[in-house]
């Protein structure tokens, strides 16, 4: 996971595409909390001109952030896996909504992952997850990002985001 390269990629594709997505799969502590080096590195390389960081890797959901109207995915936690973890917990999806120049909005999609469930996730409603889409919701508020919650989504628009400094 080297910036540079990774930045160098950007700066060819840039005028290519409509729109550069960088996937990454990082995520070193086994919590919740976005560790510094991986918002500093999601920062630069919006800065070069990604217009999404999608992260994964850790088993815990970790924030949405809204970065200079850009969009960074920390870690929606793993999704499906085929064997259970009973210390893992639920995770989420995403729904990107794309204009022509820029991401719209973002839905946070709850999904069950915990225990057997990881084998065969499903979309969770009611009160597992309105809880599961508050603790999303406070993480990024942690993260300068505010999310409403419609019903069982998450909702973030980037265009109402202050931008970052």
């Amino acid at each position: 996971m080297d910036p540079d390269l990774i930045k160098t990629d950007i700066q060819k594709l840039r005028s290519k595409v409509d729109y550069v997505v960088v996937s990454l799969h990082w995520g070193t502590d086994k919590s919740d909390n976005v560790s510094p080096k991986n918002r500093e590195v999601a920062h630069q390389l919006i800065d070069e001109g990604a217009d999404m960081v999608l992260g994964g890797h850790t088993p815990y959901p970790k924030g949405v952030e809204v970065y200079r109207g850009k969009v960074i995915v920390y870690s929606p936690a793993h999704i499906f896996s085929g064997h259970e973890h009973f210390q893992w917990g639920d995770n989420y999806l995403l729904r990107f909504h794309l204009g022509p120049k820029a991401i719209q909005k973002v839905e946070i999609l709850p999904i069950a992952g915990t225990g057997v469930q990881l084998a065969q996730p499903f979309l969770l409603e009611g009160e597992p997850a309105a809880k599961l889409l508050k603790h999303i919701q406070s993480l990024s508020a942690a993260l300068d990002t505010t999310m409403k919650i419609e019903g069982n989504t998450g909702v973030i628009v980037p265009s109402e985001i202050r931008p970052n400094p």
